[in-house]
């Protein structure tokens, strides 16, 4: 592989048939979920460290704001619901500020319960479906097949 074709792979982890998913920065396809979570994940966690960060006592309310990413994730994973970009940057853009804040509370202590919680009830089970979806789309395909190779059409 050419050093494109590995930050391609690292920076959007989608088949090529899946590339709708991205964005193109520079012409490099970014996963468009990723780019905006992470993103906006940083500017949270940079600005805990200014006057506008976000009070402890909110901690409970925006992790409600995970749930409608967790559940988008989840539910497309297990092929019950379609892709759709600008649903994939508002769930994104809701699950940044408790993400932001979960890793602040981690960065400030390792073993914070808050964190860990949070990693627990939402990365485990989208983890968990994110695993299966790419079991089950392995099964048949042979070595280096894509999906559409397989004869499997994009949800």
């Amino acid at each position: 592989m050419t050093p494109r074709e590995w930050l391609t792979l690292l920076v959007s982890h989608h088949y090529p048939e899946d590339h709708d998913r991205c964005v193109l920065v520079a012409g490099v396809p970014f996963c468009r979920r990723c780019l905006f979570l992470y993103g906006a994940t940083i500017l949270v966690i940079v600005l805990q460290h200014t006057p506008l960060a976000i009070p402890d006592a909110w901690d409970p309310i925006l992790t409600g704001l995970a749930i409608p990413a967790t559940l988008e994730f989840i539910l497309e994973r297990l092929g019950r619901l379609r892709y759709h970009p600008s649903r994939v940057v508002a769930t994104s853009l809701l699950l940044s500020l408790p993400l932001g804040r979960a890793f602040t509370h981690y960065f400030d202590d390792r073993g914070d319960l808050r964190f860990w919680g949070f990693v627990l009830f939402f990365g485990l089970p989208a983890g968990c479906a994110a695993l299966w979806r790419a079991w089950r789309d392995l099964q048949g395909r042979p070595p280096g097949a894509s999906r559409t190779d397989a004869g499997e059409k994009p949800l």
